[in-house]
């Protein structure tokens, strides 16, 4: 995996208010998106920053949706990892623009999958846009790569997304060619 050049400085890190600062609702597209399959079902957030991910799922018909983060920056965030969470506990997991924060992402979205029963979505930057210049990404992914990490996990069914910088997301189906310049990707992967 690319990983980024320089140091890295992990978010969970920084001062609060350079925290929140840096925790913007850049993910809302994403969250709106994956609400389609989640009305009625118990949501995991994985990685849930401010924890507006929640607000989003829950309006649109989510059973109940639980967040947390290495820090709780916000009562509704609890503060844990996705290990503390057991086998099949939740419908579905989210994880939006977390994986390339975390220091093994194999492991992450392993757990992901154990704590899911139905299914996982997450999203993560593009390499071949961003070149892993954001000091708090440990890595970010080329198409081919993120196929590749895919690999180290069983799933029943995948289904890619792309977005631009104006979150507009373009429908990939079962594969994003090898030189797709989005912003970045998302992933669903059905248990």
């Amino acid at each position: 995996m690319p990983t980024r050049v320089g140091n890295f400085f992990a978010m969970e890190n920084l001062p609060l208010a350079a925290r929140v600062s840096v925790d913007r609702e850049f993910q809302t597209y994403w969250y709106q998106h994956v609400s389609q399959w989640t009305s009625g079902k118990r949501v995991l957030d994985a990685g849930a920053g401010m924890g507006y991910g929640r607000r989003i799922l829950n309006g649109a018909g989510a059973l109940t949706t639980e967040s947390f983060d290495l820090v709780s920056l916000v009562p509704w965030v609890k503060q844990g990892r996705i290990e503390d969470y057991g086998l099949g506990t939740f419908d579905w997991v989210v994880s939006m623009d977390v994986i390339e924060h975390v220091e093994d992402d194999v492991a992450f979205l392993r757990n992901m999958l154990r704590v899911a029963c139905e299914a996982v979505f997450f999203s993560t930057p593009n390499w071949n846009v961003f070149h892993a210049q954001n000091e708090h990404h440990r890595r970010e992914y080329t198409p081919a790569e993120l196929r590749t990490l895919l690999t180290t996990v069983p799933w029943r069914d995948v289904h890619f997304w792309t977005g631009d910088e104006h979150c507009s997301i373009t429908d990939r189906g079962r594969a994003i060619p090898d030189d797709d310049m989005a912003c970045n990707f998302g992933v669903l992967l059905w248990k």
